[in-house]
C-alpha cells in the first residue's frame, strides 16, 4: 500500500499542471458544484492510475513514445475516467453502502440469534438474510440521498491529500531537501511534515466548505 501511494504521489508531482488545479478545485470549489467533484476525482484517477496501466501495454508503448501522443492520451484517459465516475458515482455510493451494511447487519443479527438461542426458529436463516438486506437497502438509499454531503467530504480529503504532496515537494526544493515520493513513508520526518500539511489543508478546506452552509442555517 505504501509503495502504491508513493507511486501515486510521484505521478501527481510529474503531472502537477493537472494535479494542482484539480486539488484547488476539490478543496475550495466543490461546495458550489458537488456533482462535478466526482468528475474531477475521476480525472485525477485517470491520469495517475489508469494511464500508467495503459502505458504498460506492449502495443501502446511505441505510440506513447511520441510526447504529443502521450499528452493527448493522458488527457483523454483522464476525461473518460471522469465521465465514467461522474455517471456512475451515485450507484457506486449506493452499492458500497448496501453491500457493506448488509454484511455487517448479517453478522450482527447472526450473533444475536446465537446469543439468544433462536437458531431453531422456523425460517430463521431466511429471516436473518431478509432483515440484513432490508437494513442494507435503507443504508444504501440514505447514502444515495446524501450524495452531496458525501461528495463534499470526499472532495476536501482528496484535494488536501494532493495539495499537501505538491506543497511538500515545493518546500523541499526551496530548502534544498531531497524529496523522493516513492519512499515518502520510509522517511519519518517527511511523513510528519506531510501529515501536518494534510491536516492543516484539510481543516482549512473543510472549514470553508461547511462554514457557509452552517451560517445559512443559523440565519434562516
Amino acid at each position: 500500500m505504501e509503495g502504491l501511494m508513493g507511486d501515486f504521489f510521484r505521478l501527481i508531482i510529474e503531472n502537477w499542471y493537472f494535479s494542482l488545479p484539480a486539488a484547488l478545485f476539490l478543496m475550495f470549489a466543490a461546495r458550489y458544484v458537488e456533482h462535478i467533484a466526482f468528475a474531477v476525482i475521476g480525472f485525477v484517477i485517470g491520469i495517475n492510475f489508469v494511464f500508467p496501466l495503459l502505458s504498460n501495454i506492449e502495443f501502446l508503448k511505441s505510440y506513447l513514445a511520441n510526447e504529443n501522443v502521450k499528452v493527448i492520451t493522458l488527457v483523454a484517459t483522464g476525461v473518460l475516467t471522469a465521465v465514467v465516475l461522474y455517471v456512475l458515482y451515485r450507484y457506486i455510493v449506493f452499492l458500497a453502502a448496501l453491500v457493506t451494511v448488509t454484511f455487517v447487519a448479517y453478522y450482527v443479527i447472526n450473533f444475536l440469534v446465537s446469543s439468544f438461542n433462536l437458531q431453531g426458529v422456523q425460517y430463521m436463516n431466511w429471516i436473518t438474510l431478509g432483515l440484513s438486506v432490508f437494513i442494507g437497502l435503507l443504508a444504501g438509499l440514505t447514502a444515495y440521498r446524501k450524495e452531496k454531503e458525501f461528495a463534499r467530504i470526499l472532495s476536501v480529503v482528496v484535494g488536501a491529500a494532493i495539495f499537501s504532496v505538491l506543497v511538500l515537494f515545493y518546500l523541499s526544493g526551496l530548502f534544498g531537501v531531497e524529496f523522493k515520493p516513492e519512499s515518502l513513508f520510509a522517511n519519518k520526518t517527511m511523513v510528519f511534515f506531510y501529515v501536518s500539511l494534510f491536516l492543516l489543508f484539510l481543516f482549512l478546506s473543510a472549514w470553508l466548505t461547511f462554514r457557509k452552509k452552517s451560517y445559512q442555517k443559523t440565519s434562516s
